[in-house]
């Protein structure tokens, strides 16, 4: 079965560019250019915002999980926001 996800406005997904499940099956789609990461239901459905700017991530690549799916670790850029020196960094979340 194929399922399209089409962000309203309100919920920017710009420039996705990874795409993981965890194991309850929810779906989680990197948004680079967006600054987001957004979490949707195994059917497709758009639960939340699971990562943003807010969280000081910066033009995310991708995303991956722990073994127990308890963290989820985050490559993005990092600019003159977070950062001095520029280059890439990697964040780690606890799953919540």
């Amino acid at each position: 079965m194929v399922r399209c996800y089409l962000p309203t406005p309100d919920k920017s997904l710009k420039c996705p560019t990874d795409v993981k499940a965890d194991d309850d099956g929810n779906i989680y789609v990197v948004g680079r250019m967006s600054h987001n990461i957004h979490m949707l239901s195994p059917e497709g459905k758009f639960i939340k915002l699971f990562l943003s700017e807010k969280d000081r991530i910066h033009r995310p690549y991708f995303l991956s999980f722990n073994k127990d799916f308890s963290q989820v670790m985050v490559c993005c850029d990092m600019d003159d926001k977070f950062s001095s020196d520029g280059g890439l960094n990697i964040k780690l979340f606890d799953m919540i």
